[in-house]
């Protein structure tokens, strides 16, 4: 909704009838839910290649056994917990191939993001 008013104020376009997803198409704007899912992506890779001061040991993170690359993914009993940051962003990395998620520059990671981000769950 936000971006729609916002495509609607940088087109200059604001009659009743007028395609807001036309706009939106227009302007070549990402949707804000697969931005989230692209910075949650980036946010992980970097934690898992140490580049931030946080660690995957912080989050209780354990790697999967048959899969170095990929993490256990956590139990959750409520969706308030399952849609919170740790759960969906291993669902999430653990969606990459492996080549990428082993990847030793962020830029290989970028153009592969798409392929995960407009899965849906």
């Amino acid at each position: 909704m936000i971006q729609g008013k916002g495509a609607r104020f940088v087109c200059g376009d604001f009659r009743r009838y007028s395609s807001v997803t036309e706009m939106l198409q227009r302007l070549q704007w990402e949707s804000l839910q697969a931005r989230r899912k692209a910075y949650k992506l980036v946010m992980m890779y970097k934690t898992a290649n140490n580049l931030v001061d946080l660690s995957v040991a912080n989050f209780n993170l354990q790697q999967s056994p048959i899969h170095p690359h990929k993490y256990i993914q956590p139990f959750t009993r409520t969706d308030c917990y399952k849609f919170s940051y740790i759960p969906s962003v291993v669902r999430l990395w653990n969606g990459l191939s492996a080549s990428v998620a082993q990847a030793h520059a962020i830029g290989i990671l970028r153009p592969a993001m798409p392929a995960v981000i407009y899965q849906t769950y």
